[in-house]
Order: structure tokens, then sequence, then C-alpha cells
């Protein structure tokens, strides 16, 4: 690093991941050297190299902050002796935002203050068609089952469940849904968990109230009618006895439609009764899940017979770009590829044995497609 020029600087990768305490003294140097603080405390970052300002990007981002690389590069030039303007190389620019402190510089600490709250928060704006990519939901061991995403956004495996729901009911008029997971817990503190933070951030979040019970249309229809009673989707519990709960949702002129969470392990009766809700109108399923068992309805619809009926996708999660390769290599040694654990949590298939099975449904068809030889002295069974 020392030997090189400013506009091929960069920060080396043991640096950027080296502990918090490292990294925050790590960017106290760098703005008290390039840095700035504007006269209403807006803090600024600019370098020659391009390298450098997408490193700092990331530093910044990886200790919750906001930093966004500014659109326009500046050419930067300067007069000579005869003050003529002699070009120099660009400038790299970016704006970043913390709710913490991070000059020792007397005057640019002094100048600093906290951002409003409104300038530290991320939103969505829009959504838009990028690409086709392959996907897998995940689960990591921690009680909130939070993680980190690309550029370091917080989410979790029922963030996609609640970008679909948010989106139905934003763009399909009076349609009616019922969203449930495998357990209550699961629905309430993850699925409509998730529901809640994302409408928050939604461009149509003033068009529908959400509470623990329901997300509805505010406002009345043309005849004078409540929103709330035809516009509208709601957590329901999975257990058997609640089956009944989603019958007789029938919307013939828009959509009708169903979102399971963790679905392996959700009953074959709360399917069944589902599928007579998808009788008329545009009806919709989405399902999402670990494969955690080899028989079922969720089973059925992603690897047995019904998957002719559904658009199905199962991710091997080594083929995934952000996941922890050393990891999975440990799991593979301890477990072996085949085993139902690694089946399950990495390459993203059912167990080989059902919980009723002795030996498992992979042994039982390997030695089906074997051919029998006999031995010269077995006896001839007619």
């Amino acid at each position: 690093v020392f030997g090189c020029g400013s506009h091929e600087r960069f920060i080396p990768t043991r640096y950027k991941h080296a502990d918090v305490e490292q990294r925050t003294e790590l960017l106290r140097g760098l703005l008290d050297t390039d840095g700035e603080c504007g006269a209403h405390g807006s803090i600024g970052y600019s370098t020659t190299s391009p390298q450098l300002a997408q490193d700092v990007l990331w530093l910044v981002r990886s200790l919750g902050g906001k930093a966004s690389l500014q659109a326009t590069t500046k050419h930067a030039w300067y007069h000579d002796d005869d003050r003529r303007r002699v070009p120099c190389r660009d400038c790299h620019r970016l704006t970043i935002t913390l709710d913490w402190n991070p000059f020792t510089l007397k005057h640019r600490r002094e100048r600093w203050h906290v951002p409003e709250a409104r300038y530290l928060t991320r939103w969505i704006d829009r959504i838009e068609y990028s690409h086709d990519e392959e996907a897998m939901c995940i689960t990591v061991a921690a009680p909130d089952g939070l993680y980190l995403t690309n550029d370091f956004i917080v989410t979790h495996n029922s963030t996609l469940a609640a970008w679909l729901i948010d989106w139905i009911m934003s763009t399909r008029p009076y349609c009616r849904g019922a969203i449930t997971a495998n357990t209550f817990t699961q629905l309430k503190t993850k699925t409509w968990a998730a529901l809640h933070e994302w409408h928050a951030l939604s461009l149509t979040k003033g068009r529908f109230t959400i509470t623990s019970e329901t997300m509805y249309r505010n406002g009345k229809d043309a005849n004078g009618n409540d929103r709330k009673n035809t516009w509208f989707c709601a957590p329901q519990s999975s257990e058997e006895k609640n089956s009944e709960a989603f019958s007789g949702q029938h919307q013939r002129f828009s959509p009708s439609f169903y979102l399971f969470d963790e679905a392996s392990s959700i009953g074959d009766e709360i399917w069944r009764v589902a599928y007579g809700g998808l009788t008329d109108g545009e009806a919709m399923m989405f399902v999402f899940g670990n494969p955690t068992r080899s028989q079922g309805a969720f089973h059925s619809a992603c690897f047995g017979a019904m998957r002719k009926r559904w658009d199905s996708v199962s991710i091997d999660s080594r083929t995934c770009r952000f996941t922890n390769k050393v990891e999975i290599q440990e799991w593979e040694d301890d477990y072996g590829e085949n085993s139902d654990f690694f089946r399950v949590r990495v390459r993203g298939l059912p167990p080989s044995a059902s919980t009723l099975q002795f030996i498992d449904s992979q042994r039982v068809w390997d030695a089906q497609k074997r051919g029998v030889t006999p031995l010269p002295d077995e006896p001839l069974v007619v």
C-alpha cells in the first residue's frame, strides 16, 4: 500500500475483515486525512483511486453507516506557473452518513453532529426487474433469525415472502390472502413481522393498514363499503384443527392467494383446504422452506408426483456466491455429502429416510435398480 501512488491505493483484505474496533479506527484515519465535514455536519471523502473509493464505501457500510458514491466524477485540474489550466487525475467522491462521530481532528470533530433519523434510514424506492438468479431459503442460528446480505442489508428468510405479499396487495385490487407458517411463533415473529418491516418502507404504505391480525386497504369502494372487508390478507394458524380458516376464500375477478412459510412442516389437510380457494380468479400459491420431510404435500410439490404442476426451484448452497464455503466443507467432512443433514441444510434436497423408515428410500431405490445375480448352489424356486 505504501508503495502505491495515490490513484493506486486500496484497503487490504485483512484490514477489511478485522474486528469492529480496528475497522472503526481505520475509518477515522481515512476521514481525518482525506475526509471533510461540511458546515452542516455532512461527511465527505475524496480519492483519486477508484478501488479505494469502493473499499471505503464497503468499510462504512460494514460499520452500520450509509455511504454512496457520487454519480458524477470530478474532473480535477490545476494552474501551472504560467496560469494555464492543466488536467489531472479524476476525483471520486463519497457521501457518508454515520450515527457516531468518526473524526479525531478537533475542528472536524466539533463541526460534526448527529444527523436526522431520516438520513440514517434505508427504504424501498421502487422494485424493478434486474435478472434471474438462483436463490434458496436459509435459516441461521440466531434468536432473531437475522443475517447480512450484500451491501450489509439486514434480512432473513421471510423477506421474499413479505415482498410478495406487499406486491400482491399493492397491485391486485380486492385480492384476499391467507398467510401461514409451520408454527404460530414463526408466523408472528418472522413472516408477519417481516411484512410489518418492509411495508413500512413501501411507497404504498399510506394506502393500507397493517395490524397483528390483518392487512387491509384503507377507504371505501364505489358503493360506500369498507375495503377492509373485501381487500385484505390475514395470518392464520397452520394447526389442522384450524383448517377451515383456509376455506371459502374465493375471488371471481381478483386474486385469491396463499403463502406458506416453512411449508415442509405444514399438514396436508391445510394444503387440501387451501386448494379449494384456487378455483376462480387469478389464483396464486407460494410455498417456501427447507425440505425437512421426505413425504407430505410440500415434498410432493417440489420433488414428487405433483412437481409437474408447480414451478419449483431447489438450490444447492454450494453454488451460491454468499455462502460460507469453509463451513459447508466442514459439514461435508463431518456428516458426509449424502447424510440427511447435508441434503436438507446444504443441497436443498429432502432427507433419504422418512420419519417411519428403518431403511432409507435411496437404498431401497438403488436395490430395486440392481439386477439379481443367482449363485450356482442356490435352489430354484418355482
